[in-house]
């Protein structure tokens, strides 16, 4: 019955992939297939994307407030891309901040 379950949840995850947001298929294809390869590559792709939505613009508060957290969280996905040649920390200092920046994003929302 389980098995069962699981062969058609698959069948209407694959009927509905046009459906699913990028960033669920991203990390679930991730969770799948886990490399530092892998993790780079998909960092690489969040960041390209951030990147084309990145436009400083000065016309109000809240436009500064997006292109400031907009320019923070393409710096931590750097530094959570790098976090494989470096001390464990890092990913945990990250994530904080990762934490931290939602926080703020909220507020200013």
């Amino acid at each position: 019955m389980t098995v069962r379950k699981a062969v058609i949840s698959s069948e209407i995850m694959t009927r509905r992939k046009m459906e699913i947001p990028y960033h669920v298929t991203a990390i679930s294809e991730l969770a799948q297939n886990y490399s530092a390869a892998a993790f780079q590559s998909e960092i690489g792709q969040c960041r390209r994307v951030i990147d084309r939505l990145i436009a400083e613009d000065n016309r109000s508060d809240q436009q500064r407030a997006r292109y400031r957290i907009l320019r923070y969280l393409n710096l931590q996905l750097a530094r959570s891309a790098s976090w494989m040649d470096k001390e464990p920390d890092l990913m945990a200092w990250v994530m904080r901040n990762l934490i931290e920046l939602k926080f703020w994003a909220n507020f200013v929302s």
